[in-house]
């Protein structure tokens, strides 16, 4: 048997160096005022919130969505008993820190899809507050907790409903956290006094420099999670890094009292060995982008896309909408924000949506689609990082929504190929719905790159018998979570592995794949080279009888496969199989 290493908490601390933003022309006006955009909120009391979340309230095929920022101040939704973030909002607090806005009694809203389950509660977003109350994130795929404070507890399911989420990142939860019903969950640079589950739901946990309260190791203990160690496993790492790109926070929006407008705030702070959230840090390193340095492009005046690519902007602001483009990024240290979770389509399915060719680009919640394309006419990702880079581009929240069936083009959603490239909460979806399928794309993920790593990965629904969902070429890759369900086919396909890997000194932590609906089978779930180093992978066939599809191997390594030691789950959900080697 070929030599594989396996990692427990590896901690490994470096010197990254930051690269500065490109100067740009600051003497031309945004092409568009936020406080003039369709879709866009900006509030400073607790009615006009009220009224914002009550007019925000989309169903999961909508083509519009929401921003609702918050100025400075303190709001309360005690009146507001079932509604809450909904689909394709955004919710930002707008104070230089998140103490800045108090948001008591937020609650998040039943999805459309039913009122029995939390599976689909996708693309909503909460950032920059301070929840001074108990919190509950009942969330799914697609959804973002960032930069924030939780005053008591945080709970990640409601009722007893199961969820399948999520992730969180920069949050400091001065109670408990409790995981609930969560399948799957990803939280980065995080503490909590301490940490359990209401629920033996739970699969796939990852912690990345996560901490107690007082700044020591986070405090996992099994016998917690709801008295059962076998059926939630929960793995802690710190992030290791061995490329010259810094891992900075997503840039945020603030209140700007000189201009009376939101400007852009962009961290420039390493946070790659810090550990816990970083929050209280008033003076920390950042760049700030007025509204006359970035331009905002408007649904109803899309027009305005040549001139805000045009060089002249420190950033650009997609408000909510679709928008059908083939953008190429050749600016170096562009910042391009969405908000309320614009969709972006490639206008020629020729070329991508977006093309980044440049260097230290940043791009934040955005979502690209291909709901007007024709089946089979996708002939380029929708998204594609490239170019020679003397520092990586990093992607945060950005997400993928298949509608289509694109299979037989042999085209990924997302290509990498830029050295360096960070991704930070990536999800490629190929639609579902009613047990079947009515998106599919033939791969989710190509990484070619080198020194790639990817925090919180979900890539579902697509694939095909010689194309894995994620293919990793590229060396020296790190991926902190990944979590996949196989299509749901019901054409007894054989697929190839879920998460194949060919570069060399991979790194993997909490690698998971599920078998839900149909009879697709899959011979092993993850495939890695043997110099590779893995800290958790894991299958879930839910469905046990001989009709159903099912994932036959936890993982192969080189040509070794790993076998399947089973745990038949209590409550009749087929089984989990785990492979955790010991420290």
């Amino acid at each position: 048997m070929q030599q594989v290493t396996w990692l427990k908490g590896l901690s490994i601390t470096i010197a990254l160096a930051s690269t500065p933003l490109a100067h740009a022309n600051t003497n031309n006006a945004s092409t568009h005022s936020l406080t003039d955009i369709s879709g866009v909120n900006i509030v400073d009391n607790s009615e006009d919130l009220e009224s914002a979340l009550t007019n925000c309230q989309f169903d999961e095929d909508a083509e519009a969505g929401c921003a609702i920022l918050l100025k400075p101040g303190q709001y309360s939704l005690d009146s507001l008993s079932d509604i809450g973030i909904g689909y394709y909002t955004e919710l930002s607090g707008l104070g230089a820190m998140p103490k800045d806005v108090s948001l008591d009694g937020l609650m998040v809203a039943t999805n459309d899809y039913s009122a029995y389950t939390d599976t689909r509660t996708f693309f909503r977003s909460i950032e920059n507050v301070e929840l001074p109350s108990d919190f509950t994130w009942n969330v799914s795929q697609g959804t973002s907790l960032r930069r924030s404070i939780i005053d008591h507890d945080l709970t990640l399911s409601k009722d007893g409903i199961s969820a399948s989420g999520g992730f969180m990142a920069n949050v400091s939860i001065r109670g408990a956290l409790n995981t609930g019903t969560q399948q799957q969950w990803m939280s980065r640079h995080i503490d909590s006094d301490w940490i359990y589950s209401s629920s033996t739901w739970g699969d796939n946990g990852v912690f990345v420099n996560a901490t107690d309260s007082s700044g020591k190791e986070l405090n996992i203990d099994p016998a917690s999670f709801n008295g059962s160690e076998q059926f939630n496993h929960f793995e802690q790492s710190d992030l290791s890094q061995s490329s010259n790109q810094p891992m900075t926070e997503k840039p945020y929006w603030v209140w700007d009292d000189k201009t009376n407008a939101p400007l852009i705030r962009v961290p420039t702070t390493d946070v790659a060995t810090s550990q816990g959230s970083h929050l209280t840090d008033e003076s920390a390193s950042a760049v700030d982008i007025n509204n006359q340095q970035y331009c905002v492009i408007s649904a109803d005046d899309s027009t305005a896309i040549d001139d805000c690519f045009s060089g002249n902007y420190q950033a650009v602001v997609f408000a909510p909408g679709q928008y059908h483009l083939n953008q190429t990024i050749t600016q170096k240290g562009l910042v391009v924000m969405g908000l309320g979770y614009p969709r972006l389509i490639p206008q020629n399915p020729a070329s991508p949506a977006l093309s980044i060719q440049a260097s230290s680009t940043k791009v934040a919640d955005v979502m690209l689609e291909d709901s007007t394309l024709s089946d089979k006419t996708q002939q380029a990702p929708l998204l594609e990082v490239a170019g020679d880079a003397t520092s990586g581009s990093t992607l945060y929240n950005v997400f993928v929504r298949l509608i289509t069936k694109q299979s037989g083009t042999q085209v990924p959603s997302i290509d990498i190929s830029q050295d360096e490239t960070i991704g930070d909460n990536i999800w490629v979806w190929a639609k579902d719905i009613n047990g079947a399928q009515q998106g599919t794309s033939d791969q989710g993920l190509l990484i070619s790159g080198d020194d790639v790593t990817m925090l919180g990965l979900a890539v579902e629904h697509v694939g095909t018998s010689n194309l894995a969902q994620v293919k990793w070429t590229g060396n020296s890759g790190r991926n902190y979570f990944y979590q996949s369900e196989l299509p749901y086919f019901n054409d007894a396909s054989q697929l190839a592995p879920s998460f194949a890997v060919t570069g060399t000194n991979f790194l993997g932590v909490g690698l998971g794949v599920y078998s839900v609906v149909g009879n697709a089978t899959m011979n092993s779930g993850v495939s890695v080279p043997s110099d590779s180093t893995i800290d958790m992978a894991f299958d879930w066939n839910i469905d046990n009888s001989s009709s159903s599809g099912h994932v036959s191997n936890i993982i192969e390594v080189g040509a070794d496969n790993y076998p399947q030691p089973t745990e038949v789950n209590p409550d009749g959900a087929g089984s989990k199989n785990y492979y955790q080697p010991s420290s």
